[in-house]
């Protein structure tokens, strides 16, 4: 199994993810003037879900993430960027996840480079549209195999002008992934012969409000709403028959984080923020505690498909 957040690019976009929680992304502090900058950071999430699909519940996740964005060209109505990065997953605990997505090899999930995913991209920008176009390989360090690869097209929206003071708007946008290597679901290789190519549709908003006005900690709250669906049996899943099944609906997923700027470290170093929240997520089959299904190792979470989870982190942008 696989990734994040949520997604998922930092560079692009804000989410998670992405493939569960919200990566924070600041402008960069006015000291940068050149044409690079970079966003960097770390994440720890109670439970890992990538997409609506269980990855780790258990121990301590930790998920790094770093990514270069190059000011190509830029004037009035348009705007092109290029990025690259890295986003990552480490889980420690105990030897007894209840997830079934540990790597080939793996034990429990002790001390496990989960996930490394390199993704490089163009942004094209028109006004308040925005187009990130992508491609992702998502690969498993200590299994020492590849999980998938993809590429994706995403369409934002800027709406932050059409409101007043201490809202950032909703900021809605569209994503379609097509998966070109490799399968989320598990799959791969298996003698179920799934593991097919699919494709996944993401819709989302993150609406943002100014809660405390302060000089040197004002906080914000942000609500991000995502929800995915599949398609080409993106989403497939082992029914209570015993066969092989195709879930279109994916999930949604709703939170609430808080952030607060780090302003007593000076700009020359970056800006730096502060994030916490929780979210709730919904799933269907595919990402569904079943004892009968996909993920049957999870027994201790037998039928369920929903979950709280909380998250923390850090990141600098400059």
């Amino acid at each position: 199994m696989i990734m994040r957040k949520f997604s998922l690019m930092a560079a692009s976009a804000a989410m998670v993810l992405g493939p569960a929680v919200v990566q924070a992304q600041e402008q960069a502090p006015t000291v940068n003037t050149g044409a690079v900058s970079f966003n960097a950071g770390i994440d720890f999430v109670t439970e890992y879900w990538f997409r609506g699909i269980p990855q780790e519940n258990q121990g301590i996740i930790a998920q790094p993430y770093i990514d270069v964005t190059f000011g190509l060209f830029g004037d009035e109505d348009f705007s092109l960027d290029a990025y690259v990065g890295t986003w990552n997953s480490f889980h420690w605990g105990d030897g007894t996840s209840s997830t079934p997505n540990n790597p080939p090899g793996a034990t429990g999930n002790d001390d496990v480079w989960y996930e490394s995913d390199l993704f490089v991209g163009v942004v094209l920008g028109f006004d308040v549209w925005s187009i990130d176009l992508g491609y992702t390989q998502l690969y498993n360090p200590s299994g020492g195999s590849e999980f998938a690869e993809e590429i994706h097209v995403k369409l934002g929206y800027d709406d932050s002008n059409h409101w007043g003071d201490n809202f950032g708007g909703l900021q809605p946008y569209g994503k379609v992934v097509f998966e070109i290597d490799g399968g989320t679901d598990g799959f791969t290789g298996a003698s179920t012969g799934g593991g097919d190519k699919g494709i996944y549709y993401e819709l989302g908003i993150e609406p943002s409000f100014s809660i405390y006005d302060s000089q040197d900690y004002p906080l914000t709250l942000s609500i991000p709403v995502t929800v995915g669906f599949g398609d080409s049996n993106y989403y497939e899943y082992i029914n209570n028959s015993g066969n092989l099944d195709n879930d279109r609906f994916g999930f949604v997923q709703i939170g609430a984080v808080v952030s607060t700027p780090l302003k007593a470290i000076p700009a020359e170093y970056g800006a730096y923020t502060l994030s916490a929240g929780v979210h709730y997520i919904n799933v269907g089959n595919a990402g569904e505690y079943d004892a009968g299904g996909v993920n049957s190792a999870a027994a201790t979470n037998s039928g369920e498909d929903d979950s709280f989870f909380a998250s923390f982190g850090i990141s600098m942008s400059y």
